[in-house]
């Protein structure tokens, strides 16, 4: 995707259907992930797995892809939850870089609820139909996802939590992995990571436990969370977990890698 092809399937759409209640109305640019999490600034931005000639995004990482309501009054009640429990994890960080002795465990209360909202929300936003289509978003997992932001509870996903200590942003609305000629029973991932938390969602139920995750409660409105306890994922997770029998597959154009940078030379 060149650098025309981003800014006239995200940024010139002044009116389609919303990516999260997908009524046709007038559209807005959406920080993903929100400003008030450190969303600001200037990025380079590419897609993946196809990487191609990196471009630039000033004052943030955004996608016009939402309508008004869904972008000022649903997601602006989460965004609050989400930035204020990623400034308690830069803190948590900060404190272990500086060799600060935390005692055996760190808890903090988070709305779990919210924070889940917020984080499917943004991932919506950023799942937009092919390049100049207004058509409805659609599909059976993006159905599960926004059945997930409206507050239903699916028990068949889990979302689990980990710290991405990179200045990298991912966003990865859908990615499939399976092993070959079994792709059928293969396991879905949507991610989002950025400095400091990163965020996967699976239909894989024995994830969090297999893999050491703390899940985040669909049915609690506070949660606590020992952050001694949360597990640093690598800069390209879930990708590194694929073994040599495996396959991936991902949403044409739509997954997305990006970096913050100083300054933009010409």
């Amino acid at each position: 995707m060149d650098f025309k092809d981003y800014f006239s399937r995200f940024n010139n759409h002044d009116f389609g259907y919303c990516s999260i209640c997908n009524i046709e109305s007038k559209l807005t640019f959406d920080h993903v992930p929100p400003q008030s999490c450190g969303n600001h600034g200037l990025y380079k931005i590419n897609t993946f797995p196809e990487i191609t000639k990196w471009q630039f995004s000033r004052n943030g990482l955004k996608f016009k892809t939402i309508c008004a309501n869904c972008n000022n009054v649903l997601l602006g009640s989460t965004d609050k939850d989400l930035a204020e429990f990623c400034d308690r994890v830069k803190t948590y960080l900060k404190g272990i870089k500086n060799n600060i002795s935390y005692p055996n465990s760190y808890n903090i209360e988070i709305n779990p609820q919210n924070i889940i909202k917020g984080v499917i929300g943004h991932l919506l936003a950023a799942k937009r139909p092919p390049m100049h289509s207004k058509e409805k978003p659609s599909g059976d997992y993006w159905e599960d996802l926004k059945d997930i932001f409206d507050g239903k509870n699916r028990p068949e996903y889990v979302i689990c939590i980990g710290f991405h200590d990179y200045s990298t942003v991912n966003i990865f609305p859908f990615i499939s992995i399976g092993r070959f000629g079994e792709m059928s029973n293969a396991k879905i991932f949507s991610t989002l990571s950025f400095f400091p938390l990163s965020f996967i969602i699976t239909n894989e139920r024995t994830f969090a436990n297999r893999n050491k995750f703390i899940r985040l409660r669909f049915d609690l409105k506070n949660q606590y969370i020992d952050l001694r306890l949360l597990k640093h994922v690598s800069q390209k997770y879930p990708l590194d977990r694929i073994t040599g029998m495996e396959a991936a597959l991902f949403a044409n154009e739509q997954n997305y890698v990006a970096d913050r940078v100083s300054r933009l030379f010409f």
